[in-house]
């Protein structure tokens, strides 16, 4: 459960992003249509959404924003914890077996397909398959497991 505090800043934060998406969702529109009439006027608007970021990052209701997320990042009440916590190997092994179904499914209708080319695995499957080879636990001369 989030404290007040934390969901204050949060809201805070939606607010900074919403203002920084639209200029990033006009970048996106513009390097997509190229150019052209539409193109000049998405310019414009542009430049419209850049004024407002600056104008939004300069305000001191973004100042305030910063500070209080340093603030709460310092001092903030989820140091405390609510008893419910677990630990980063186990909160691992439950993304790493989430994953590992996820894939499986995915490797079984890929084995059963008929389109696809001898040899080859699906993209996500193998880059998530090498990416998760960092949490495989190692043997430690004492025979303590411990993960990389």
């Amino acid at each position: 459960m989030l404290g007040d505090e934390a969901r204050r800043l949060s809201g805070e934060l939606r607010w900074l992003a919403g203002v920084l998406g639209e200029a990033r969702n006009l970048d996106v529109l513009l390097a997509k249509i190229g150019t052209g009439s539409l193109a000049d006027r998405l310019r414009q608007e542009r430049e419209q959404t850049y004024d407002d970021v600056v104008e939004a990052l300069e305000s001191s209701r973004a100042r305030a924003l910063m500070l209080d997320l340093n603030e709460w990042l310092q001092t903030g009440d989820y140091h405390l914890g609510s008893g419910n916590e677990i630990t980063i190997e186990a909160y691992a092994a439950a993304a790493l077996e989430k994953m590992r179904k996820k894939h499986g499914a995915i490797l079984r209708r890929w084995m059963t397909s008929t389109d696809t080319k001898p040899g080859k695995i699906p993209r996500s499957f193998a880059t998530r398959r090498n990416s998760s080879a960092l949490f495989i636990p190692t043997k430690r001369a004492s025979g303590d497991t411990d993960a990389l």
